[in-house]
């Protein structure tokens, strides 16, 4: 059996392969880390720049809905106890209401609460997304918030769909089934209340991975 203890310098060689294909392999690890790196660093600013953008659409949302905040603020004591009303031109479920009684001052009363209701949830998304650019997304704010949408706008669909059918059916006489605005808004609820979960589970597994190391 041949010894490499008898030729020292093919020892010498093969270490020094050994110590350059090690130098080399480092320097490829440290090539895909700094490539990987990169690319976190850019899925991160193209994230953030996304995040600020949708912050925009929903801090310039709140401000023009401010107004109507106002508006509807003034106009709801105005319906309910104002009795010359019936001038107004208002609709409910496409059908025009000629007669303003007090069932139906308290419909449509309900129905303007209903996107009262709507805005404040804009105004909680808005805070919401405060959080996430301060990558604070597993926080107690966020997770309270994220459900507290959900139930919002389970509600919400409740109250909008609700006067509708009975307006449909005490004053139209005419009970017609639709699939609009308020199914979606109790599916994002619910979406909203899964989400919350979701987020919980996930904190709950970072903090035991956090406790293990």
């Amino acid at each position: 059996m041949v010894k490499f203890a008898q030729y020292p310098n093919d020892i010498i060689i093969f270490l020094f392969l050994i110590k350059i294909s090690f130098n080399c392999l480092k320097k490829v690890i440290n090539y895909c880390l700094s490539i990987i790196n990169s690319y976190i660093r850019f899925i991160n600013k193209f994230i953030m720049k996304k995040l600020n953008i949708l912050k925009t659409i929903v801090d310039l949302s709140w401000i023009f809905l401010t107004p109507f905040i106002l508006i509807t603020l003034i106009a709801i004591p105005y319906i309910l106890f104002v009795d010359n009303s019936n001038y107004l031109d208002i609709h409910i479920s496409g059908f025009r209401i000629k007669t303003i009684d007090f069932p139906t001052k308290m419909l449509i009363v309900t129905k303007m609460v209903s996107y009262l209701i709507l805005i404040y949830c804009v105004y909680i998304f808005g805070k919401i997304l405060e959080y996430f650019q301060l990558h604070k997304i597993f926080d107690e704010f966020v997770l309270k918030n994220f459900n507290k949408m959900g139930v919002l706008l389970v509600v919400c669909s409740f109250i909008m769909g609700i006067p509708s059918i009975l307006y449909e059916v005490f004053y139209a006489e005419n009970v017609t089934i639709t699939f609009g605005f308020t199914p979606f808004l109790l599916c994002m609820g619910m979406f909203f209340m899964v989400l919350s979960e979701i987020f919980k589970i996930s904190r709950n597994m970072k903090e035991e991975n956090e406790l293990t190391i």
